[in-house]
């Protein structure tokens, strides 16, 4: 038994074991066929991811522009957002 997910990670792609982490971990090692799904049908729901902050009437610039790169950059990562169509 390991407590870390990249030591999990690492050890199934070795095939050593199995493990279960978050989708996004292994989105890449899945894509690439290092890793595979075999119980997608106990898949627990997807989490929504969040960013928050404080807004107020002084938010620099910088912290608009960068929330809204991220919302952008994140909606578009199809690991992260369920809505997309994934490829096999």
């Amino acid at each position: 038994m390991v407590t870390a997910n990249n030591a999990a990670i690492n050890l199934a792609r070795l095939g050593w074991g199995m493990t279960r982490v978050l989708s996004y971990q292994v989105a890449a090692a899945v894509a690439a066929g290092e890793l595979e799904i075999v119980l997608d049908a106990y898949e627990a729901p997807p989490l929504p991811i969040q960013v928050v902050f404080q807004k107020s009437a002084r938010v620099p610039a910088k912290i608009n522009t960068f929330v809204d790169f991220l919302t952008h950059r994140l909606g578009q990562d199809a690991a992260l957002n369920p809505t997309m169509k994934r490829r096999s």
